[in-house]
């Protein structure tokens, strides 16, 4: 029982009374002060707290119905009912509260821990050494309340006063001797600890946060200092961070009176100063010097420079609490401090990652992790987080660019999203971030935890952040279980290097994600189709073959229209479409002006989140052979994505990009082009780190001119940043790359000389600055091929024995100078592309290829060369009349000019014959009447399909195609 006396006494004192009515001084109260009007009983002291969300003076009339003794509050009486009126309710309830627990905070040492970051850790490693030391000591801060080792959850940070009072009271049951408890601003300006005594306050940092609560920084802090005022006011000693610039404004504030209550901590100069420390996966050692002028080496399990601040402060906390312990003791009670639950908590794994799970949800907490983070030997950073609903908006976009300044890949997605819309969270994380960053949106927490994991290599490191030690998810007032660690476990338990199956995505991709990409809202219900594992796994532009989630490109080809597929795409509805036709129509589908760029732009934010070395190659010849010499080589050091068959325009190279896997150390894109501006847009989707340029010739002159044209587009791959760029030397028109780039060729000036090409057996040996290589191919023409390969991967820092390798592997060169053997025929296949330089190349070899044996040419058009077209065909005609040969035939429009009026060569006697197409050609059947020990060359542009003369023989019982490899059998 508390008379009313002594509470009207109390708040005199500390003048909060204004007033009082119907008091008698033998009024005695038996209940406890309450401020939840739904859980009084008529034996409380009800106290009316104006709060955030409700006023308590509402519920008078309620607390009055059910016979309630006594009301405390702030506005004038409504009735004679006894109540006491005071200045601040709030305070008021902290006071007599205090008085109902009979004071338990003077019965224990009170410590308390503030600041943005850190307060969980640095409390609790201070719990951990009180607590080693044999010491009863009770806790208080995010995860709950410990009372004899047991922790009981609560739902703040610091619990509402009368709970905290309460939750004293059973700690002194309990013994304790000392507390620790984490102080918030909101419990400081709330009044949550007013009248509480703390014998230590502790400042750590502070940053932005809790903006959403707090009118702007300068609140913030003010908050904040209330701590260390009273703590003062009260005897109490302070720690703080001097580092930091506001823990430095407290020591000002104090200097001149309160000097010896200060004890400042610091990496500069200050009563404990941290003279080095280093950290690795495993731990870190700390230099710490104290006012004493000892230096000692403090070893701990804590890792990263924030954990360093945290671990000092605690073992500072520690020296002023025990004066006289020695730095052995404090050596030793550092060794055994253990990291604490979701504070860069470790996730064990057998896949050398280092896997991390920290609570950081601000931008200075996320940098200080990441700082930490980055320092620890690794291959890559990734990270998973996103921000919390119904909290400061305008942190949002800090976060992601403190992640991106840090990270080499980012997985943005769901935290706690409370009652907020949680793709407006996203939109705001996003905010005014470069679009081309690597960064990736999968709203689906557990999706994207398990996502990055599998994107990760060995030697990664993988930060998933925000919710820390937290056991749910808190989505429209639900709390589901949800456990980053278990999350993170779970997926661990898997193969991580496991390769994707079924043909998807190797990273999902999020309808929010395209909303972004394209500038433009879709055509989605938010509340039905915009969920948040809502996820698309592969990319289509044929809608016959299409699979379940799928993003369609309605792509405009020159015998179809892919917008007339649309709607029989959407019948499925997991697709969803993009189009170039603005509809309001059509759900889920999103409009682009072009849907091949829009491809392109996905396919360009796509590839970012991989860490591939990339490749990039063009050239008018010999673009598709280097290719593969490169991917051969870089394949000895692992897997290679590569530019699949005649895959080199926009819509080509997307699908390569979207095949790209995590275990993929090289891409290497083939870069093709007909008009103007096509290799700058390629090179921007692809951004390669080395580009190379085989050779200009005229090539595809329908639309590029001439070989200046040419020339302009192809030197685009060029014209922007890249680390490495490799060009023909003997072309002189590249003198402008000479000193950014190298070169490759037969001149003396050149970076990678050929100096010799000699044929050995079945081998050609090419001498490149002085070293001998090998290629088990007799082509020439391959030799410079060959020559730039070598030189990509010497400058990649590949090694001899490495490259050499690569180099025997069998070429994948379909219908490039194939050879297939047919009875004893001997027939080239050269008809994927053709162009006067192709063209003369490939003739010179023929003419070398057993030259004692019968020579047919079956010749068809050379495409795309613009209004000289003829004259390119006829200077094959020339090319032809100065060798021997036995028959010509000519397929197409064109090709008639190979055997112009007045033809002959060198043979006494030869056939020759004209088709109109491939078909007649076929059907004639004169290629089964040329000589046994022929030498026949099938050569052509694509566009002919001369590639049907090759089935003839593969029907042919007794034909059998070689492996590529344009030797001699």
């Amino acid at each position: 029982m508390i008379s009313v006396e002594s509470y009207i006494e109390l708040l005199k004192e500390k003048n909060l009374w204004v007033s009082d009515q119907s008091i008698t001084s033998s009024m005695l109260i038996s209940g406890k002060p309450e401020t939840d009007s739904r859980i009084l009983k008529k034996e409380d002291v009800f106290i009316c707290i104006k709060g955030l969300k409700s006023d308590g003076h509402n519920y008078v009339k309620h607390a009055r119905a059910i016979g309630i003794q006594l009301i405390v509050l702030e506005d004038e009486y409504q009735d004679d009912m006894p109540a006491i009126r005071v200045r601040n309710s709030r305070k008021a309830a902290a006071l007599l509260s205090k008085l109902y627990f009979n004071n338990p905070t003077e019965k224990f040492t009170l410590i308390g821990v503030t600041g943005t970051n850190g307060k969980t850790t640095t409390s609790m490693l201070i719990w951990q050494a009180l607590t080693d030391m044999g010491l009863r000591t009770g806790w208080i801060g995010t995860l709950g309340y410990i009372v004899d080792s047991e922790i009981i959850e609560t739902n703040n940070t610091t619990p509402d006063i009368l709970e905290l009072n309460g939750i004293f009271a059973q700690m002194v049951e309990a013994g304790s001797q000392y507390v620790v408890m984490e102080v918030s601003s909101h419990a400081l300006a709330l009044d949550r600890v007013y009248g509480l005594s703390f014998d230590i306050a502790i400042f750590l940092n502070l940053s932005r946060d809790h903006l959403d609560f707090h009118k702007d920084m300068t609140d913030y802090f003010e908050s904040k200092y209330i701590l260390f005022k009273n703590t003062l006011d009260n005897g109490g000693k302070c720690i703080i961070n001097s580092d930091d610039e506001q823990g430095n404004i407290i020591v000002t504030r104090n200097a001149q009176t309160m000097r010896q209550s200060l004890v400042t901590v610091s990496e500069i100069s200050g009563d404990v100063t941290i003279i080095d420390y280093k950290s690795s996966l495993s731990g870190s050692e700390i230099n710490i010097r104290f006012d004493n002028n000892s230096e000692t080496t403090l070893s701990t399990e804590l890792i990263g420079h924030f954990n360093i601040l945290n671990l000092t402060m605690a073992v500072t906390t520690i020296k002023v609490l025990f004066p006289d312990i020695n730095n052995a003791a404090i050596k030793h009670i550092a060794m055994g401090l253990k990291p604490v639950r979701g504070r860069l908590e470790k996730v064990s794994n057998s896949f050398r990652r280092g896997i991390f799970v920290d609570y950081a949800h601000t931008p200075d907490a996320l940098k200080n992790v990441l700082e930490t983070l980055i320092d620890l030997p690794h291959r890559r950073l990734l990270v998973v987080f996103g921000a919390g609903g119904d909290r400061d908006k305008g942190k949002r976009s800090d976060m992601l660019r403190e992640v991106l300044h840090y990270s080499d890949a980012t997985i943005i997605t769901d935290d706690n999203p409370r009652f907020e819309n949680p793709n407006q969270i996203i939109m705001d994380v996003v905010g005014d971030n470069d679009l081309w960053k690597p960064w990736w949106i999968i709203r689906d927490r557990e999706t994207a935890i398990k996502v990055m994991l599998k994107l990760s290599q060995e030697n990664d490191i993988i930060l998933i952040a925000g919710k820390g030690h937290e056991t749910y998810q808190e989505i429209s007032g639900i709390k589901y279980p949800f456990d980053d660690v278990k999350i993170a476990g779970d997926a661990c338990k898997d193969n991580l290097d496991s390769k994707i199956n079924n043909g998807e995505l190797s990273l999902p991709i999020h309808p929010l994600m395209l909303e972004l990409l394209y500038n433009k809202p879709s055509q989605f219900n938010p509340d039905i189709d915009c969920v948040a594992n809502c996820l698309y796994k592969h990319i289509s532009t044929d809608s016959r073959n299409i699979n379940p989630d799928s993003v369609y490109f309605a792509i405009k080809g020159e015998n179809y229209d892919g917008h007339d597929y649309i709607d029989k795409v959407l019948e499925d509805n997991t697709c969803c479409a993009i189009s170039s036709i603005v509809t309001t129509e059509k759900q889920r589908t999103f409009c682009y002006s072009d849907t091949q760029d829009a491809l392109g732009l996905l396919a360009k934010k796509y590839l970012l989140m991989f860490s591939v070395f990339k490749i990039a190659l063009t050239g008018s010849t010999g673009k598709t052979t280097t290719k593969e010499y490169i991917a051969n080589i870089f394949s000895v050091k692992g897997p290679v994505l590569k530019t699949v068959a005649n895959e080199n325009n926009i819509i080509g190279l997307s699908k390569t990009i979207f095949r790209v896997h995590p275990e993929h150390k090289t891409a290497v894109f083939e870069l093709g082009t007909n008009h103007f501006g096509e290799i700058e847009t390629l090179a921007d989707i692809c951004n390669p780190d080395l580009g190379i340029i085989t050779n200009i010739g005229p090539s595809h002159l329908e639309f590029l001119n001439d070989e200046s044209g040419v020339y302009s587009e192809k030197t685009a791959l060029f014209r922007r940043e890249i680390t490495t760029i490799i060009y023909p030397g003997d072309d002189n028109r590249f003198s402008e790359f000479a000193t950014s780039g190298k070169s490759v060729g037969y001149s003396n000036a050149c970076s990678f000389q050929i100096s010799d090409v000699i044929i050995k057996g079945r081998f050609t040996e090419i001498v490149l600055n002085g070293s001998h290589w090998k290629i088990p191919q007799l082509v020439p023409f391959l030799t410079t091929n060959s020559s730039f390969a070598i030189a990509c991967a010497i400058e990649s820092g590949i090694s001899d024995i490495q490259i050499q390798e690569g180099l025997l592997k069998t070429l994948d060169l379909q219908m490039r100078m194939e050879i297939l053997q047919d009875r004893n025929r001997t027939i080239i296949m050269d008809c994927y592309n053709a162009n006067p330089v192709s063209m003369n190349a490939a003739l010179e070899f023929w003419y070398s290829y057993f030259p004692e044996n019968p020579h047919v040419a079956i010749l068809g058009d050379m495409l795309e060369l613009g209004e000289k077209s003829i004259d390119y065909h006829e200077n094959i005609s020339a090319k032809l009349q100065q060798m021997g040969f036995d028959a010509l035939f000519t397929i197409g429009k064109l090709s008639m000019h190979y055997a112009d009026s007045g033809f002959s060569n060198k043979r006494d006697s030869y056939a020759y014959q004209h088709f109109q197409d491939v078909d007649e050609f076929i059907n004639s059947k004169v290629i089964f009447s040329q000589p046994d020990n022929a030498v026949i060359l099938i050569k052509a542009s694509h566009g002919l399909h001369l590639e049907k003369i090759k089935r003839i023989f593969e029907n042919n019982s007794d034909a059998s195609v070689s492996k590529n490899s344009s030797g001699k059998e």
